[in-house]
């Protein structure tokens, strides 16, 4: 596994999200009730940057055509996408986020 440093704890607030970069791949990374979560930063249905979209709990909507995402596990709520979005591993190193890419 490798894991890349891709935040500080501190920018993602409990209830929010943020996307990142790291190793060449977007990556959405979003505070669930103090737990982090990191999925693909790309709508499953036309590549739409999720991050830009809105987050209500633990679901992310797609600023492009709606669909719905659970961002603990990547599975599709509401399309039109059909496919789940890829998870990442994610730890707390200190004050660091980090993602396994």
């Amino acid at each position: 596994m490798v894991f890349v440093k891709v935040a500080a704890v501190s920018d993602i607030p409990i209830g929010k999200m943020l996307g990142v970069k790291a190793k060449g791949k977007a990556i959405l990374i979003a505070n669930i009730g103090g737990k982090l979560h990191a999925m693909a930063d790309t709508c499953t249905h036309a590549s739409c940057g999720l991050s830009r979209g809105e987050i209500e709990g633990a679901v992310v909507t797609c600023p492009c055509h709606g669909s719905r995402f659970d961002v603990r596990d990547g599975k599709v709520l509401e399309g039109p996408a059909k496919l789940p979005a890829r998870v990442f591993d994610v730890k707390v190193d200190g004050k660091s986020i980090l993602v396994n890419v």
